[in-house]
């Protein structure tokens, strides 16, 4: 399960590298925290608010998004 959530991170921050290519800079912060997110380790209790406060911010940019 480690090496896929790795895997995973890795993807999600690729493809926000490329949406900033193409000029999209909401997908760009999207998937850039959700990549962050998903690489910082679950494990430990003082990494559990900077992964709350990532996904808060890929909710807030998918639903802007969404609206824009």
């Amino acid at each position: 399960m480690k090496t896929f959530a790795r895997v995973v991170g890795i993807w999600c921050l690729l493809y926000g590298l490329w949406l900033l290519v193409h000029g999209e800079w909401l997908g760009f912060i999207q998937f850039s925290a959700m990549g962050w997110a998903t690489l910082i380790d679950p494990r430990k209790r003082s990494t559990a608010k900077w992964r709350y406060r990532l996904m808060l911010v890929a909710l807030a940019c998918a639903l802007l998004r969404l609206i824009l």
